[in-house]
């Protein structure tokens, strides 16, 4: 990510995504790993913040890869219904597991 507030704001998501139990809302990861309210930042840095999520995706493959050294790959489709298109990673799909078009995040 090329801005220093980018690269801020993607390591609380990441991290709140991994260490928050329960529900991953922007203001749950927040209070829980700043101690305060900062949602309104963190849920612009997801939903409107231009930059490119494929990069990020590859890196954190790598970074698993590395650490866990995996004997395998299990490749499955994953369903993750998603409305409206401001979403990274979302797009138009046929969906095998429903049967039908939908939005969702793609996962690989």
């Amino acid at each position: 990510m090329s801005r220093a507030d980018q690269r801020r704001w993607g390591e609380v998501y990441v991290r709140g995504l991994v260490e928050v139990p329960g529900r991953k809302s922007v203001r749950r990861i927040s209070e829980r790993l700043l101690g305060r309210r900062a949602d309104q930042s963190l849920q612009q840095f997801v939903n409107q913040s231009s930059w490119d999520w494929q990069p990020v995706r590859e890196r954190i493959t790598e970074v698993v890869d590395a650490t866990l050294t995996p004997r395998a790959w299990v490749v499955e489709e994953t369903v993750l219904p998603k409305s409206g298109r401001s979403s990274v990673g979302v797009d138009k799909q046929f969906s095998q597991t429903l049967g039908r078009v939908l939005r969702r995040r793609l996962i690989w």
